[in-house]
Parts: structure tokens; sequence; C-alpha cells
């Protein structure tokens, strides 16, 4: 099951790729409702200052044991 977690979700201004299967699209608001979820954590966004501590110390402790962060 693939969870897109996105600054503003699927009401952005960006449009998904409707070739990627995604189960399920929330924005960053929702991300620590989901990270627990998670087997595979995958960062897929610019090196920028607007991204700096996306995944922060708080987000990692909610995530489950075992999780993979990519």
């Amino acid at each position: 099951r693939i969870i897109a977690v996105s600054r503003h979700g699927p009401q952005g201004s960006r449009s998904r790729d409707p070739g990627v299967m995604v189960h399920e699209h929330v924005s960053s608001d929702g991300l620590m409702s989901l990270i627990g979820e998670a087997d595979y954590i995958v960062v897929a966004a610019p090196a920028s200052t607007s991204n700096v501590g996306l995944v922060d110390a708080r987000v990692l402790a909610a995530a489950k044991p075992g999780a993979y962060l990519v």
C-alpha cells in the first residue's frame, strides 16, 4: 500500500502522475497520524531550505520499530 504525503495533499497545485498507484494521499498535516503504519518512509523531496527538518526526531519517534528511512 502506498500513502503519499505532500505539503498541500491532493488539493495541491501539482498534478500527480496517474500511472503511480497511490492508495491514499494526505497533506503534511496528516503525516503524524500515518507514520506509524509505514514499513518504509521514502523522502522524495528537493534538497531545499523549505524541506530542512521534514523528517525530524518527532517523526522518527512516531515511526514503528523496524521501519526503514530511505
